[in-house]
């Protein structure tokens, strides 16, 4: 009874729960209502204005930027807006400054689309230590190890099924620096 009390003021949110049992399998998600009114107002100054308001919208941005960093503890400047996780991962395949020897530890079950910046990356300069997210925890830790860069996600593949990362905290903390350290 708690839990479903305590995620009353969320539920509201989402319009869709009225007509559909929704599971969310990690892809294309329902808009909560606060986001599609943001959406349908940004909709209609563009259509009634043009592009006069342009301030606004980046100060409405720059709002979004900086909440999102006091939420996780970041400098907004450590934030980047983007339309989809597909094109924050080749914003970051591409955008960093790899070097030969660098290494990349990814999964095969990934999305097609998150899958080839690391395979094309493979193909030019970098080194990936595919893995599967079945394997055992010791061996993605291992090759961990080293790697410039550690993609990944708790939901894998077009699947989404998930799989704990660890129980254990040090280890959580062990891949979250790994996945930073460049």
């Amino acid at each position: 009874m708690g839990f479903e009390k305590d995620f009353a003021p969320y539920r509201d949110e989402f319009p869709v729960t009225q007509n559909l049992i929704y599971l969310n399998h990690a892809a294309v998600a329902p808009l909560p209502r606060r986001t599609a009114r943001a959406m349908q107002e940004l909709a209609e100054d563009a259509l009634q204005f043009g592009s006069l308001h342009y301030d606004r919208w980046l100060d409405a941005y720059e709002g979004l930027r900086v909440a999102a960093a006091r939420l996780i503890g970041a400098h907004r400047g450590e934030i980047a807006l983007v339309k989809n996780t597909s094109e924050g991962i080749s914003m970051v395949a591409q955008g960093l400054d790899w070097r030969p020897g660098d290494r990349i530890v990814a999964f095969r079950e990934e999305f097609p689309s998150n899958y080839y910046p690391w395979l094309r990356l493979e193909a030019k300069r970098c080194s990936v230590d595919w893995l599967s997210a079945d394997d055992p925890l010791e061996k993605i830790e291992l090759a961990c190890t080293g790697a410039r860069l550690v993609f990944i996600r708790l939901a894998i593949g077009p699947s989404s099924r998930t799989r704990p990362v660890s129980n254990r905290p040090e280890t959580i903390l062990d891949l979250n620096v790994a996945a930073t350290n460049s």
